[in-house]
């Protein structure tokens, strides 16, 4: 999970800090609450692909970039991919 084994490095954490996060979360036990999630994650997100970052510019509110997939451990080359899609998206 990226929250716990890629989220916390230093330099991924420094990334972050550019941002202010959102997050919708799918696993709601109400199903109505659930299929409400579920059509915001489609407007946003447009897509239903989990996880899926978007970086959208807030006085346009246009997308400008996107991550598709959960960023790997350290060790693996997907987190500093994951690193620079942050530091190159600003």
């Amino acid at each position: 999970m990226a929250e716990v084994s890629v989220f916390p490095k230093p330099e991924v954490a420094k990334a972050r800090a550019l941002y202010v996060e959102a997050r919708l979360h799918s696993d709601a036990y109400d199903l109505e609450q659930r299929a409400q999630i579920a059509e915001m994650i489609e407007t946003v997100a447009k897509t239903r692909a989990q996880p899926t970052y978007v970086i959208i510019d807030t006085e346009t509110e246009n997308e400008v970039a996107r991550y598709k997939g959960a960023p790997l451990p350290p060790t693996d080359p997907d987190a500093e991919i994951f690193v620079e899609f942050l530091e190159t998206s600003r």
